[in-house]
């Protein structure tokens, strides 16, 4: 299905091959899956839907194709682009409570001893963009994946690979969308980055 105007991100922990070596095996991957639990659980508060995890990175995206066919009324492109925004703002809050010792997913606070006892940090980084993107099946047959492919999916990546670490990075479009939406506490969260012309680089 070829989709016009879905919003797409990715996050991805920032140093994760430093803390990998610095902890046991069992206490990286209690931390990551604790991080990915976050991030499916927020993504369904906010309409949105994880399309994939790899590694220490997580593909989320909001079209329509997977809306509730028993929702009233229809979400707006901008709209969407607010339910991803909000998402990716929730989910700093959530992995700060994790570091905290705050998160109910974490009441016996391992997270948070292993940051303050092993010297490490979790931080991560995003990376959001809205545009046209096909979505279908991918892989052999004996092992397929619903997942979306294009221009505003690599453009989501880039921006996220390139990105500052606890920040949430999207082009200048979609800054312009989010200027007359309402203002929040997360909104200093999100740093525009525009597509450079010169030598294919990004600049702010």
């Amino acid at each position: 299905v070829s989709i016009p105007d879905g919003v797409f991100a990715f996050i991805d922990m920032v140093g994760s091959a430093a803390i990998r070596d610095g902890l046991m095996p069992r206490d990286f991957f209690l931390a990551l899956n604790l991080c990915h639990e976050i991030s499916a659980e927020t993504a369904g508060r906010f309409a949105c839907r994880v399309d994939n995890f790899m590694g220490d990175s997580v593909f989320f995206q909001n079209v329509s194709i997977f809306d509730d066919p028993k929702q009233a009324s229809r979400t707006s492109p901008d709209e969407r682009v607010m339910l991803m925004t909000c998402m990716l703002a929730s989910f700093f809050n959530e992995i700060r409570l994790l570091k905290q010792g705050r998160h109910p997913l974490d009441r016996e606070r391992r997270v948070a001893a292993l940051i303050k006892n092993q010297g490490i940090d979790l931080q991560f980084r995003a990376g959001m963009e809205q545009g046209p993107a096909l979505i279908g099946p991918l892989g052999s047959p004996k092992r397929k994946i619903v997942t979306a492919v294009g221009k505003a999916v690599d453009t989501a990546s880039r921006l996220e690979s390139s990105g500052l670490k606890d920040q949430i990075h999207i082009t200048h479009t979609l800054l312009n969308k989010l200027e007359t939406a309402m203002v929040t506490r997360d909104t200093a969260l999100i740093r525009a980055i525009a597509l450079g012309e010169k030598n294919g680089q990004w600049s702010k």
